[in-house]
């Protein structure tokens, strides 16, 4: 009560607002994500936040919990699992959720953001099915992370020259850890604010890793020297726990339902957007230079990533999925879909 009375005053006197009044019996939705704050995609997030708080009245409010302090995506995926946060947005964990987008990420399948987003729609259903059998769901999926892109203290020009190296990953990545152990290539697994510091101490020669995360955890700014792969999609979701989901009236429920929609293809958008902006104007700025790959570059990493891919077995890249993926591409290929960097 004094609490109220001193905030009431500090109203009057123009030092302060009274807090919001709640509607009788709202919900509040505690989520996480490891994207820091102030960043474009953690701002997505607050605009999903604010949707749903608007179209339900204040009846269901969102709180994010940002920059990881919830965990990492593995630990919150348990969260989530033991009711201790009602969703989760990221990357890594969506694979836990739905094994088959594993599809999307395997180096040598899919190689433009058209490909991506198509075999992402084409599958959703079968996607969706796998995250039935689950505690969660899913509320929004997109391919809007992008692909992989190598940043190296020298510059790397052939298969050859990534082999030598050694090379950053993110440790909970493990279909990637495995694809380019097979591929001959060293990875070293770490947490990604680890990343740096390995660079810094000799540890590591670069990174593998989507540009964002490059620039919004500072450590492929390091890097002298970049390399756009042109592989390896790194598939984004939000998703929540079907006990929240569950508890909320229709209206709450059509609420995120509705606002996890619209945050898919902004997603989308901005991914695509930000990936090209990096890549042309962000990076130049920081002083890397890029070294394109050459038609024999790709030609080799693409034979070395399919070659991997048949071996990384069942769990990981089950065959009959992998075989759905290529007649997806093959019919997007043969039909002119623009697919710039379609195998040679």
């Amino acid at each position: 009560m004094a609490r109220r009375w001193i905030v009431l005053l500090l109203f009057s006197l123009g030092l302060g607002s009274p807090p919001p009044e709640r509607p009788a019996g709202s919900v509040t939705l505690r989520m996480a994500a490891i994207a820091p704050a102030g960043t474009s995609w953690a701002r997505l997030l607050s605009a999903f936040a604010d949707e749903i708080e608007r179209s339900t009245h204040g009846k269901v409010v969102v709180k994010w919990q940002l920059g990881g302090i919830a965990g990492d995506e593995a630990t919150t995926l348990e969260r989530v699992r033991r009711g201790e946060l009602a969703g989760l947005a990221g990357a890594i964990f969506c694979q836990r959720v739905s094994p088959s987008l594993h599809a999307v990420e395997v180096a040598g399948l899919t190689q433009t953001d058209d490909e991506a987003t198509e075999v992402m729609q084409r599958l959703r259903p079968l996607f969706e099915e796998e995250a039935a059998g689950t505690p969660f769901r899913i509320l929004a999926m997109s391919p809007g992370f992008g692909h992989r892109v190598l940043f190296s203290r020298e510059p790397v020009r052939s298969l050859a020259d990534l082999r030598k190296g050694r090379w950053w990953i993110y440790d909970l990545d493990e279909l990637e850890r495995e694809q380019l152990a097979l591929m001959g290539v060293t990875a070293v697994p770490l947490p990604i604010d680890e990343a740096a510091h390995a660079y810094d101490g000799g540890r590591v020669d670069g990174f593998v890793s989507i540009p964002w995360a490059a620039v919004a955890y500072r450590y492929g700014v390091k890097a002298r020297y970049f390399t756009d792969l042109h592989s390896m999609f790194l598939p984004a979701c939000m998703i929540v726990s079907r006990a929240a989901f569950d508890g909320l009236d229709k209206e709450g429920q059509d609420a995120l339902v509705a606002a996890g929609a619209h945050i898919e293809e902004r997603f989308k958008h901005l991914g695509k957007r930000e990936h090209s902006e990096m890549l042309e104007r962000a990076f130049p700025r920081e002083g890397l230079r890029a070294v394109p790959m050459s038609e024999q570059f790709q030609k080799d990493f693409l034979e070395a990533a399919r070659t991997a891919s048949a071996h990384l077995g069942p769990r990981l890249a089950p065959l009959p999925l992998v075989r759905r993926v290529n007649a997806i591409l093959a019919e997007m290929r043969a039909g002119g879909v623009r697919t710039a960097r379609a195998p040679p």
